[in-house]
């Protein structure tokens, strides 16, 4: 089961909706596959030293969903027009690796390019993603100049997947986005979607929050 919703009042135009609802519907995908295979894989991980837990290898886990919503997204960019490329670097001038964006969209004929960060969701995960597209919005590529900036950032819960629930949350990071915010910066939630994920137990309940976040520049 999967629910959606929006925080402006009424329904947005379709396009938009429509754009909104495939990002995080690959994102949610990917998510699904990559936590059924970890959880299947470390049902027995309680068992091993604190080191080697899940809980330690959040890192990967959040690179493993950006790798899988890459994959599942090729043929759906190609379709239309979309160049995707994972890692997009910037040059700062600093020694050491470059700077990087999880994934970059590139509007072939539009001179759009939309950079998506992934993670799981803290309110300081937020404030740091934003600040750094924020930062590196005017650094664009020659024939895309138009850059908008997003964060796809989720949330998993033991819990019952209700509409109530997805409200709560959809109200909890537009709350935190406004907290966020800074002269220099807008953070906005723009849609927020809930969706049962695989659980190994009878009757036991697992949904992930996904929130879609836009920085925009003052």
């Amino acid at each position: 089961m999967k629910l959606n919703a929006f925080p402006t009042r009424g329904r947005p135009s379709k396009d938009i909706v429509q754009g909104l609802e495939e990002v995080v519907m690959l994102t949610q995908a990917a998510l699904s596959i990559v936590n059924t295979q970890r959880r299947v894989l470390d049902r027995d991980a309680l068992q091993l030293g604190v080191g080697l837990r899940p809980s330690k290898r959040d890192a990967a886990y959040e690179v493993t969903v950006v790798d899988q919503f890459y994959q599942l997204g090729q043929r759906h960019f190609e379709r239309r027009n979309i160049s995707a490329m994972w890692e997009r670097p910037f040059l700062t001038g600093q020694r050491g690796r470059p700077t990087a964006v999880d994934i970059s969209l590139f509007y072939e004929g539009k001179g759009r390019e939309v950079r998506v960060e992934f993670g799981r969701y803290t309110k300081e995960k937020l404030r740091s993603d934003a600040k750094k597209l924020n930062a590196l919005t005017t650094q664009v590529e020659p024939g895309y100049g138009n850059v908008v900036n997003h964060l796809v950032l989720w949330e998993e819960r033991a819990t019952s997947l209700t509409r109530i629930a997805l409200l709560a949350q959809l109200e909890r990071f537009r709350r935190q986005a406004t907290e966020v915010s800074s002269p220099t910066m807008l953070v906005e939630v723009l849609m927020a979607s809930s969706v049962d994920l695989f659980a190994e137990q009878h009757d036991q309940h697992r949904v992930i929050d996904v929130g879609l976040f836009k920085v925009t520049p003052r």
